[in-house]
């Protein structure tokens, strides 16, 4: 035990800047509730273990082991006061030091019981108490020993990123996933190595992700933390805090909606600082009213980075929280290896047994910066000290009770630190991520099989609205992996736009309402997207899905390239703008979406392409941002819609009328107003123009725009967008590059004003495209 060093990376009981010179005590009235214990006198069905010289390892938390040890040794077995009492006792009376004032902040000691019975869980099976803690013990250890060597490999400059460590927090961590059974969905977070390894991940994953191998879950793509392996039920998590919350909760969801048994459960990780997050509460709250089999465990290490709790939160203990979302809330002590396997367990096993959401809040410390870059001089001295190491508190109770002897110890610490090596030897030698090696693919470009030619009929004449919630009845009837989840869908009222009227009588559970929670809800449907189910989201406006950006571009526009894992998504956007709808009811966001490469965007503007676009997005196995225009919904009909008729792919631009005098390209509503334009100029003056329906903005089918333009020599974009940084814009320069020897004209594009969108008729119409103004570019451009 000697070769193990102190979980802090400083000396042991150094004076920090800032820190208080008052000792340090525990705070009254902790809100942890442990289980009550036996005492030892009647423990007789444990046997007393032989007290025995235990190995001699450094004990950063000092003041509280003696705290402990004063306490032990102060209170008789007949005592009914906990330990706790006399470490408060011997600790004094403590507060974090601040400019703000808030509540004390509530300290655990550590942790000194009696050994706990076995459990029994939600199936009613023993489970024995010294096998868990026995492996909790040995999921820690290996975690410290992982976790001490990627420490060394960053002060040696072999890790490219940064290495975040969850020492301090390997009890909560590890107990979570050793109550894991087969099918439950783990979200672990930045500390949960040793959660993730209990989980069984390869100790080689772990190097191969923070070296940037190839052979890697993420093959040099990603790293670090953000690894996972889905067929393990590990999902791999982004950076952005209280993201995955939903995502698990969409794993559940799918499963739900295929029938299948509600006896797996959904585990999250969150810390204090995520807690603070939009996402977390719109996804605990969506979990909530689903009343789905998840556990939420937060780690509450009492700092978001540099930030003290009580200026992150207000309420006394986050598990209070739990009353405000209807759901159980259970307290726990984070460096007690015992309680954490024992409340864990309590909690899973209610969610397991239809107790829908449980909130599992932890007081611990964090015994590192928030990353090896960081030396968080921030954390008080007392504060340090008045908290025990985890995997110190487990070592010690386990010898003290026979469980394991110092030999024994010794023995299982080589063994892990053999592992480590073996391990880390077997990754140096593996490739590193080679660009020569790459594909480069961002999206899977698959597609789930279906019927081609399917026999279905009509209405005469069918509108454009009509057209999309036809696409949505029939691919539902025939995909059953397909449900819609968003605002005011389900029930007779049948979305903002009453696209979804009729379905959910139709298609009973697979129509269903979601909160006010435009981040769940993405969420939610790329979770169910991983989980084997389609998702289609529907966001009442699009100017709504800026709230869901995250989900959207770093989740689900990331998922393929990082892990090689298909996401299935459709999310219909009504967008553009109308008489009286204003900058925030009108927005295009088409240029926002199709920065991203992970993203397929599409804009229809035609019946057809409204029925026969959607319906492919349906079966597409990459996350597809369907744009449908609002002002289309009933203006725009069509009498000969037939919606057996072969469809173009998805990804294919239109000619919709053919000319030689110009290109002119537009899609959604504005392909009418050019439409208009190119007729007016036929007309008045005898100008051929071409017009080209993009349909699909990512990818461009710029071979189509090229081949337009080396007949027309000329270009003109018509877009409802801004005009900066637009598609049109973006077109006009990849033309300029590809097709510079055919133009004899500078590339035009006209688009909307570059002010938000007006409310008043006729501010909205000066501001926007028109046959007129399109006319006026395509003469000019011809003119030069």
């Amino acid at each position: 035990m000697s070769a193990w060093s102190s979980p802090w990376s400083w000396a042991a009981g150094a004076a920090m800047p800032g820190s208080a010179p008052t000792t340090p005590r525990l705070a009254a009235g902790s809100t942890s509730t442990p289980p009550t214990p036996m005492s030892r006198a009647a423990a007789t069905s444990v046997p007393a273990a032989p007290r025995i010289s235990k190995p001699a390892a450094p004990m950063p938390c000092s003041t509280a082991a003696w705290a402990c040890s004063w306490a032990n040794g102060s209170r008789s077995s007949q005592d009914p006061r906990p330990r706790s009492h006399y470490v408060a006792k011997a600790l004094g009376h403590w507060t974090m030091p601040s400019p703000h004032h808030t509540a004390p902040l509530h300290l655990f000691p550590i942790p000194s019981r009696d050994p706990p019975q076995d459990l029994v869980n939600s199936t009613g099976t023993t489970i024995p108490i010294a096998s868990q803690r026995l492996a909790l013990l040995r999921a820690m250890e290996l975690s410290r020993a992982v976790e001490e060597r990627l420490r060394s490999l960053y002060r040696q400059g072999s890790v490219v990123g940064g290495v975040y460590l969850g020492i301090g927090q390997e009890a909560l961590s590890a107990a979570a996933t050793l109550a894991r059974q087969p099918g439950d969905i783990y979200a672990p977070l930045i500390r949960d190595s040793a959660g993730r390894l209990a989980a069984g991940e390869a100790i080689e994953d772990v190097f191969r992700c923070y070296l940037g191998r190839r052979t890697g879950h993420m093959r040099g793509r990603d790293g670090n933390v953000h690894r996972g392996d889905l067929e393990a039920g590990v999902l791999p998590m982004v950076s952005h805090l209280g993201a995955m919350l939903a995502v698990v909760s969409g794993g559940l969801l799918a499963r739900r909606l295929r029938g299948e048994p509600e006896t797996a459960v959904g585990i999250a990780s969150l810390g204090d600082g995520g807690m603070a997050t939009g996402a977390a509460h719109e996804a605990l709250n969506a979990a909530a009213v689903l009343r789905l089999p998840l556990v939420l465990v937060v780690a509450n290490n009492g700092w978001s980075y540099s930030t003290p709790n009580e200026q992150s939160f207000a309420c006394a203990d986050l598990v209070d929280r739990a009353a405000g979302y209807g759901v159980a809330g259970h307290r726990c002590d984070g460096t007690d290896p015992d309680d954490c396997l024992q409340t864990l367990e309590r909690a899973i096993s209610a969610a397991r047994a239809g107790g829908g959401v449980q909130l599992v809040v932890a007081k611990l410390l964090r015994c590192s910066g928030h990353g090896e870059h960081d030396d968080a001089r921030y954390i008080p001295e007392a504060m340090r000290a008045a908290y025990a190491d985890p995997v110190e508190v487990a070592r010690q109770r386990l010898c003290d009770e026979g469980l394991i002897d110092s030999a024994g110890l010794t023995a299982l610490q080589a063994e892990l630190g053999a592992a480590v090596d073996a391990a880390l030897a077997v990754v140096e030698a593996e490739p590193e991520a080679d660009p020569a090696q790459e594909d480069w693919a961002v999206r899977s470009g698959r597609s789930a099989p279906g019927p081609t030619r399917p026999t279905l009929s009509a209405p005469a004449p069918t509108s454009y609205g009509k057209a999309i919630s036809l696409a949505l009845a029939h691919s539902l009837a025939e995909q059953p992996e397909l449900f819609i989840y968003g605002q005011d869908v389900g029930g007779d009222f049948g979305g903002a736009f009453k696209i979804t009227k009729g379905l959910a009588e139709a298609f009973p559970g697979r129509v269903i309402n979601a909160p006010i929670s435009e981040d769940a809800i993405a969420g939610i449907g790329i979770g169910a997207g991983l989980h084997g189910a389609h998702a289609v989201l529907e966001y009442q406006f699009a100017d709504f899905s800026t709230i869901a950006f995250n989900q959207l571009v770093n989740q689900a526009g990331t998922t393929f390239w990082r892990t090689g894992r298909t996401c299935p998504l459709t999310v219909r956007l009504p967008c553009g703008g109308t008489p009286g709808a204003g900058p925030f009811h009108s927005q295009m966001p088409e240029a926002w979406f199709s920065h991203h490469p992970g993203l397929m965007v599409v804009a229809p503007g035609t019946v057809a392409d409204a029925y026969g676009m959607l319906r492919q997005a349906l079966r597409r196995l990459d996350p597809v941002i369907y744009c449908e225009h609002k002002l289309l919904y009933e203006r725009l009909r069509d009498e000969t819609f037939d919606p057996a008729a072969e469809q173009i792919p998805l990804e294919r631009a239109v000619i919709r009328r053919p000319g030689r005098d110009c290109t002119l390209v537009a899609w959604s509503a504005m392909l009418h107003d050019a439409l208009a334009a190119a007729g007016l100029l036929a007309e008045r003056e005898g100008l051929e123009v071409e017009v080209l329906d993009l349909r699909c903005l990512r990818p461009l089918d710029l071979d189509a725009v090229v081949a337009s333009v080396s007949r027309t020599g000329r270009l003109v974009v018509a877009s409802e967008d801004f005009p900066f940084s637009g598609i049109a814009a973006e077109l006009c320069a990849q033309v300029a590059e590809a097709a510079f020897t055919w133009l004899d004209a500078p590339p035009r594009r006209i688009s909307a004003a570059d002010v938000p969108v007006p409310y008043h008729p006729a501010l909205w119409a000066a501001t926007r495209p028109g046959p007129q103004s399109i006319a006026a570019a395509v003469r000019q451009t011809v003119s030069f």
